[in-house]
């Protein structure tokens, strides 16, 4: 998580694109709270082009 974290801070485009995932998923309704979780790609997808 500290190289998302890094990634966030160094990388305009991907914060911008995790606030938005992050903000829409926040208008859903979730039953579980891992729902919530599993619902999004985005830090796979940061994290396969931040680190090595």
């Amino acid at each position: 998580m500290l190289g998302l974290r890094d990634r966030l801070r160094t990388n305009e485009a991907d914060r911008n694109r995790y606030a938005a995932v992050k903000r829409e998923l926040s208008k859903k309704e979730w039953r579980h709270v891992q729902d919530y979780g599993d619902a999004t790609t985005v830090v796979t997808d940061i994290l396969t082009r931040a680190l090595p």
